[in-house]
């Protein structure tokens, strides 16, 4: 089969297991996307808090970015995945700000704190909502996307560990409730070719992209109650269970092959392998061999062009160095020595 980026995709996932308890509990507001949660919380906290601007890291998702400035000028400070944190010194807080703190790949697992600035801070749980930085957060506010892990067509979670009111649960709109459907059809229908049903695939390429074009724009929303079902139902555990498996074995056979693959942090279960090259010719040269094997490693995140103003060296060069291989539920050990075998033939074919 073909090793693809996102679990968003569904593919045959076994079911077994239980669900993990959400960080937000029954005190979260549920959205259409994360963006859409994102947007939701700048708009409450323009008017409850009297933020002016957001600071987002340099080395971030553009189009999060630009969905955020739809409510706030957005300015960058620096960290990267290969920090421990950032330099607190360099962030020059000024009255108004509200940070905005991710946890890259899923990769860290110590809070970062605004020791004495006057700044409220958003952790950004996307890649392991279930983490426990996620779990013991003590943080102004958080959100998650929740399609980033999870096999869910849409939806996106606001919370807020330290007790602070939320803005009003959004109803639901016509155009995420569209597209949540759309995106659900072409999962399934990708489902049923990659077990071997004649289904062509522009067309559940065209419904994808269609989706995705409406996943996040427009007016904010709430989360469409198919794709909170959905959400009731998935084993949320024993899939981080078996991503934490799946990323320890790729970590340590990619490293027999002199491969830099990012650790992460004891005790966290990252997104994926995130392997980290030498310089942008050597990946992008790798990246095309991959594809030619029928392996689609993701870059997070372009930054060619970006929406964040002044996005420093250091940043740019980490985005185009680096490749993010999937190893979530989707895939079993037979996959990933699979794998493991085409990434060697694929760095061989470039010696």
């Amino acid at each position: 089969m073909a090793w693809e980026h996102g679990s968003e995709l569904v593919l045959p996932l076994s079911l077994a297991g239980g669900q993990s308890p959400t960080p937000w509990g029954a005190a979260g507001n549920y959205y259409g996307s994360g963006r859409d949660a994102l947007r939701d919380l700048l708009r409450h906290g323009a008017t409850v808090h009297g933020w002016k601007r957001l600071r987002v890291p340099f080395y971030f998702c553009q189009h999060v970015a630009q969905s955020a400035a739809l409510e706030l000028p957005v300015v960058g400070y620096t960290d990267t995945p290969e920090l421990k944190e950032p330099d607190e010194r360099e962030l020059d807080v000024a009255r108004g700000d509200v940070v905005l703190v991710p946890n890259y790949f899923g990769q860290r697992t110590s809070r970062w704190r605004l020791r004495g600035l006057q700044a409220h801070v958003i952790e950004d749980h996307t890649h392991d909502p279930w983490s426990e930085w996620a779990v013991d957060s003590t943080a102004d506010f958080a959100i998650a996307s929740l399609r980033k892990t999870l096999p869910l067509p849409a939806g996106g979670v606001l919370w807020s560990p330290s007790g602070r009111a939320l803005p009003r649960q959004p109803s639901v709109t016509e155009e995420r409730e569209l597209a949540s459907l759309r995106k659900f059809q072409a999962q399934s229908l990708k489902a049923l070719y990659l077990r071997g049903a004649s289904v062509p695939k522009q067309t559940f390429r065209e419904l994808a992209v269609d989706a995705e074009a409406h996943i996040a724009s427009g007016a904010i929303s709430g989360m469409p109650a198919g794709t909170r079902s959905l959400l009731d139902a998935l084993p949320t555990e024993s899939w981080r269970r078996t991503r934490e498996r799946n990323h320890a074995f790729l970590l340590e056979r990619l490293s027999t092959l002199g491969w830099s693959v990012l650790p992460g942090e004891a005790g966290s279960v990252p997104l994926s392998a995130v392997v980290v090259f030498p310089s942008p010719v050597q990946q992008s040269a790798l990246r095309a061999q991959l594809v030619a094997r029928n392996i689609y490693p993701a870059v997070l995140w372009p930054l060619e062009h970006s929406v964040i103003p002044d996005i420093p060296y250091s940043a740019r060069s980490f985005a185009s160095r680096m490749l993010s291989l999937a190893c979530d539920a989707r895939y079993r050990e037979e996959d990933l020595q699979r794998l493991v075998k085409e990434l060697a033939a694929a760095a061989n074919a470039l010696s």
